[in-house]
């Protein structure tokens, strides 16, 4: 099982074993190889690759903990879902009905899966999944915690730009919350509901004990905890921005919070930190203490907060107190002491099961912070309450909760008493995303301590005494990106597992820098971080979250319970005991097709197609092709390179081509004998470009269009970018050529854009040229992120950029190597008749008539309605475009620019005028749509704008939609003359 280092090693290397360092100016070596990795992810195969290029790989001595390792990635990866332009993590693999519509994200764990996440080595994912929060979703429908995970996720990636690009978000969210913030006590305050934790002693005592889903608003531990973290974040973020006074000012939040925290929130008598209550009635006093000890009490050591005094750290003596907390089978969320400990108030209405509540079951949840906060007080605080033998058999009775049948299978909580599920309900409660593992193994038990300096801190909690039931006799965590290095730690009691000597050993870049020497804390200075630039997916052209509108899916034939919209909803997981795909399953043909309509042209170049098999009626096919529709039949697409060659079950099967502009794709499968093929998702990628349209090129650092000097039409003119004003040399005409690549054809001299001398090196100049038909008029249009794309010379391989970065017009375009500056992406605007700081009228398709503002207001939020064109100035709207393509739309009246209500993200909220401060939801993308009009899609929501019910009466409100290709949702733009 153990293979050999990935290098010979002479000897014993001689390193220190504290404050060692590695040499400077070394070249990065190859990490280690201690691990056989496709062995130790056999229960996940043939989905080996995913975990190979993602995870860091662990082997311990204990087996129940490795086994959930591993589980705990797959379940991390099976709750990954596509929106289309990016990726979420959901709490639950199935749709909910207090979920957040359409992505099905939920915020109240989401701290939890940006600190899982962060150890991915694909940073993409969870980049996308702040942003998601930021941008569209509501992160304030329960307690969140975003700000600090996504800085704690920066302590392990050292990814600051991304951190920093947040700080403005992080800052408006944290703000927001002041409608939960009482001024005279200096504290916040949350229903328990809210907090994601309904039945606790608050909310049942405020009920007399006859309820307690709601009610029971009081001074929480668990918000007052996350809110400071969130402010420390921000001070933090604030500093790496080089914003002195945002840091300073967060700052003194964080300590003023924690200064009242303390002084009002710990409780003297129960020796622990407990709720205060907001609420005066029958049963309960404001400000009274809540009469019992509740294990959210320890979240404030999750964070690191509380002092590091005799006081304060005595809380921990309950914990491993199984008259208290510690149950026979996990940690109770209130001690049994409580009068209404465990007592079942609420059931599902459907099964009659029972349903949550936190009165004493045992939740992976708080347990996860309960962990963390063991963690931190080992490592970060003086007290003899707790040791490192009680972490790891706390962790150990968590790691059993993930069984069910001696199989893994997490669901929501468990009975801490009696042992086993409590709320397990079919189609909901499966493999629950609403903790973490992953993070607990690798920062607690291994002892990875992310810290922000160049530093790699090692400080394991395991045992010292062989005899203790809980002793780890070995373990390594191979191949951790920590500040872009590949770490991996050893322990290896006796020497003999490893062949690396005795004790605790590290290596970054495949090179030893401590050990082997005893457990104890370790520190090796690392050196500067190595940040890659992200590679986010191209946007998937097939997926609808919403299921409404385009796309849609089709097949020949669908089982009864596979319908063929569950492959083109984002969600991709292999699990046999909740289901979630598309099957021919009882079709009785030998063969089959899976279609896709995305309403319109799209040019598609790759798909992936995750074949669902369980092997009993479900099996990869035996062979699969593709085709494209040209508007009157199905012709095959040829060329295709297939991934793995033959078809896979239960991983990806990628598949590219020449690229092809249709409005439908198809699958065909000529199915494995004796069994129906499965889909559990069909993607599609491409450039999203229409072949033959006209397009803005908006460079994303300048915010200027390209167009060519001096508008000439000469050959060899030079290409430069310059402010939009509406000159016809501007326009570009993108062409899609049989190769995949793009002709770039000049609107004004109908030339195309090639390379000087079909020069390959950087710095050529880019101009135009009449078509020759050579390698250097070909450009490979690449999504890149932020709906802006890199334009790839075929020639030189080298990317459309900008001199020197410049700003200015009349910089000159050029070629150069891919650095991943924002001068070497552009947004592609189509050409929609707008130019900058020109005055228009907007007319609904439908209705004819145009947007205005109600009563001519000019006040902040007023609604945005539809009207007959009366010539008032709250009909005109002065366009503006930004830097990644959108439009921002100021009413002439009032100044202030078309938005969104709140910036909220759902279907029906309404539009309103509002002030620029810059957000994504006062932006808006113009998308060609029919008969010569257009869409004007959200930035923050992706939603379209259109009218109430469709509506032809005059005041009827504009609102956002999910596209459904109504004529309301289609709008012109006529100039003000």
């Amino acid at each position: 099982m153990i293979q050999n280092p990935s290098r010979p090693w002479a000897g014993a290397l001689a390193c220190a074993v504290l404050g060692s360092t590695l040499a400077s100016g070394q070249a990065f070596a190859a990490p280690t190889n201690f691990l056989n990795k496709p062995q130790l992810v056999s229960a996940y195969a043939p989905d080996t690759p995913w975990y190979t290029a993602n995870i860091p790989f662990l082997e311990i001595s204990n087996p129940q903990i490795q086994q959930i390792y591993y589980y705990r990635w797959s379940l991390l990866k099976s709750h990954i879902r596509s929106l289309g332009n990016r990726r979420v993590f959901t709490e639950f693999l199935n749709p909910m009905g207090w979920d957040q519509k359409p992505s099905n994200t939920i915020p109240d764990a989401a701290g939890f899966h940006i600190t899982e996440g962060r150890w991915l080595k694909d940073r993409g994912p969870v980049n996308e999944y702040v942003s998601h929060w930021y941008g569209s979703a509501d992160p304030r429908q329960y307690s969140e915690w975003i700000g600090d995970a996504a800085y704690q996720k920066y302590l392990v990636d050292s990814d600051r730009a991304f951190l920093v690009a947040k700080l403005g978000d992080m800052k408006r969210v944290y703000t927001a919350w002041n409608d939960h913030f009482d001024p005279a006590r200096g504290l916040y305050w949350q229903v328990p509901l809210s907090d994601a934790t309904e039945y606790t002693i608050a909310s049942i005592d405020a009920s007399g004990g006859a309820d307690g889903f709601g009610g029971g608003d009081g001074y929480r531990p668990s918000i007052n905890s996350y809110m400071l973290a969130n402010a420390r974040a921000i001070s933090q973020a604030a500093l790496l921005a080089g914003d002195t006074a945002t840091s300073t000012d967060y700052a003194n939040k964080a300590n003023a919070l924690k200064a009242a925290m303390q002084a009002s929130l710990w409780n003297p008598t129960l020796g622990h930190f407990t709720d205060r209550y907001r609420v005066s009635n029958a049963y309960v006093q404001n400000w009274n203490f809540v009469r019992g000890r509740e294990l959210v009490g320890f979240v404030p050591w999750y964070h690191n907060i509380p002092d590091n005094n005799t006081t304060l750290n005595s809380a921990w003596q309950h914990v491993m107190d199984t008259s208290k907390f510690y149950g026979t089978f996990g940690l109770r969320t209130t001690e049994p002491s409580y009068q209404y400990y465990m007592r079942q108030y609420r059931y599902d209405a459907a099964t009659g099961l029972r349903e949550c509540q936190w009165n004493g079951p045992s939740w992976p949840y708080q347990t996860t912070q309960v962990l963390g906060g063991m963690a931190n007080l080992l490592n970060n605080y003086t007290q003899g309450h707790v040791t490192s033998t009680d972490y790891v058999k706390v962790l150990n009775q968590y790691t059993q909760q993930h069984y069910k049948n001696g199989v893994p299978y997490l669901v929501e909580n468990y009975h801490p008493d009696q042992g086993g599920p409590i709320v397990d309900l079919p189609e909901r409660s499966q493999h629950y995303f609403h903790s973490a593992y992953a993070d607990l193994v690798i920062s607690g038990l291994v002892g990875l301590r992310p810290r922000a300096d160049d530093t790699l801190e090692v400080n394991p909690l395991i045992p010292t005494n062989p005899a203790d039931p809980n002793y780890i006799s070995y373990f390594a965590l191979e191949d951790v990106s920590y500040h872009g290095h590949s770490v991996t730690i050893l322990w290896d009691a006796n020497g003999s597992r490893y062949n690396q000597g005795a004790g605790l050993s590290i290596y970054v870049d495949g090179i030893r820098t401590a050990g082997p020497s005893a457990l104890g804390r370790k520190t090796v200075a690392l050196g500067a971080p190595i940040v890659t630039p992200t590679r986010p997916e191209a946007t998937n052209l097939a997926v609808n979250v919403s299921g409404q509108g385009y796309p849609t899916a089709s097949a020949s034939y669908s089982y009864s319970t596979d319908p063929a919209r569950l492959a083109i909803d984002g969600r991709t997981w292999y699990y046999r005991d909740t289901k979630n795909r598309w099957s021919s399953f009882g079709s009785g043909n030998t063969s089959d097709w899976f279609a896709v309509d995305f309403g319109s042209a799209r040019t598609v170049s790759s798909a992936k197609l995750h074949f669902f098999a369980d092997d009993t009626g479900l099996k990869a096919p035996a062979n699969y092709g593709l085709q494209s529709w040209n508007g009157t039949a199905w012709v095959d697409i040829t060329g295709l390179s297939k991934s793995p060659v033959a078809a896979a079950g239960n991983t990806v099967n990628t598949v590219t081509f020449p690229a092809v502009n249709t409005s439908r794709l198809r699958v065909v499968f000529t199915h494995a004998p004796g069994f129906s093929t499965g889909l559990a998702e069909f993607e599609v990628f491409g450039s999203g470009v229409t072949s033959g349209s006209r397009y803005h090129l908006v460079n994303l650092n300048s915010a200027k269009v390209l167009g060519v000097s001096g508008m000439s039409t000469a050959d060899g003119a030079t290409a430069v970018q310059f402010s939009d004003n509406g000159t016809a040399d501007h326009s570009w005409v993108l062409e899609l050529q049989a190769n995949g690549y793009y002709k770039i054809r000049n609107g004004l001299s109908n030339k195309v854009l090639g390379v000087t001398g079909m020069s390959t090196g950087n710095g050529a100049q880019v101009v135009q040229w009449a078509d020759t038909g050579t390698a250097d008029h070909d450009w490979r249009v690449e999504p890149a992120d932020a709906d802006t794309y890199r334009v790839i010379n075929r020639n030189s391989g080298k990317l459309l950029a900008i001199a020197n970065s410049a700003t200015a017009d009349g910089a000159v375009a050029l070629q150069w190597t891919d650095t991943g500056s924002a001068d070497q992406r552009w947004a592609l605007a189509p050409e929609s008749g707008l130019v900058t700081n020109r005055v228009y009228r907007i007319v609904n398709q439908n209705s004819a008539k145009v947007l205005g503002v109600t009563g001519m207001s000019t006040a902040e939020a007023a609604a945005v309605v539809q009207w007959a064109d009366s010539g008032t100035a709250d009909h005109n709207w002065r366009a503006r475009l930004l830097r990644d393509g959108r439009y921002v739309f100021t009413n002439v009246n009032s100044g202030k620019v078309l938005g969104i209500e709140q910036m909220l993200g759902g279907d029906g909220a309404r539009a309103v005028q509002a002030t620029d401060s810059g957000a994504t939801a006062n932006a808006w993308k113009v998308v060609a749509g029919t008969g010569g009009a257009f869409k004007l899609v959200n930035g923050n929501s992706t939603k379209v704008l259109g009218v109430d019910q469709m509506k032809t009466t005059d005041g009827a409100n504009a609102l956002q939609w999910n596209d459904n290709a109504t004529n309301d949702q289609l709008w012109r733009f006529v100039l003000n003359p």
